[in-house]
């Protein structure tokens, strides 16, 4: 994935919602979730995406909401093992002074990418959500002012889920956009009352 004007060599762009069903409005149910097996795997294979390839997501990372781990996630959801996460994104490939271009870059597509049915241990319904708020650690990681109802990037609602924990994302981050280490991380998450071993769940 690539931002406006500067991005890596041959990369193409696919935006946030690349792999997710937008096709109703913010808050319909269903919206922003993973596409249905079909039309992901016809979405992937647009892109060039096949079993054999090894895919790296990347964003800017102080000037986007993850859109590379959305991906990366939803990939792992349809049961692709050869996708990665590029360490840092755009921001710190920058930073080792290695080449970025504005010239735009085109898929080549493929066909006979095989998904798996999706494993749903990666995801958390409403219902589960709602089933589990006095049983499990829930974490709101968008900014403090998200959390506290801004709706500026078109939340239809404002505010959190009831019990939440506010985590910023980037607090998982050092300032050059790499993460933190283990240990680092799992004081942090301890701080919030998770442990390793324990069920929790992100938004």
């Amino acid at each position: 994935m690539y931002i406006k004007k500067k991005h890596i060599p041959g990369a193409v762009n696919i935006g946030i919602h690349a792999f997710s069903d937008i096709s109703n409005k913010i808050g319909d149910p269903g919206w922003g979730t993973i596409l249905d097996k079909a039309k992901l795997q016809n979405k992937m294979e647009t892109l060039g995406i096949d079993n054999s390839k090894t895919v790296v997501f990347y964003s800017d990372v102080f000037k986007g909401p993850g859109a590379d781990g959305r991906a990366v996630w939803q990939s792992k959801v349809a049961g692709l093992d050869n996708v990665k996460m590029l360490v840092g994104g755009l921001s710190y490939w920058q930073d080792l002074g290695y080449e970025t271009t504005d010239k735009v870059s085109k898929a080549t597509s493929t066909k006979g990418l095989e998904l798996k049915d999706y494993d749903t241990s990666y995801i958390a319904t409403k219902e589960y959500v709602k089933e589990n708020l006095v049983k499990q650690v829930i974490i709101d990681v968008r900014t403090k002012g998200e959390y506290e109802g801004s709706q500026k990037v078109g939340e239809p609602r404002g505010g959190h889920i009831k019990g939440a924990i506010n985590m910023p994302w980037l607090e998982l981050l050092n300032d050059d956009g790499t993460p933190k280490d283990k240990e680092e991380i799992k004081k942090i998450m301890a701080s919030l009352g998770v442990k390793p071993e324990d069920d929790f769940v992100l938004y």
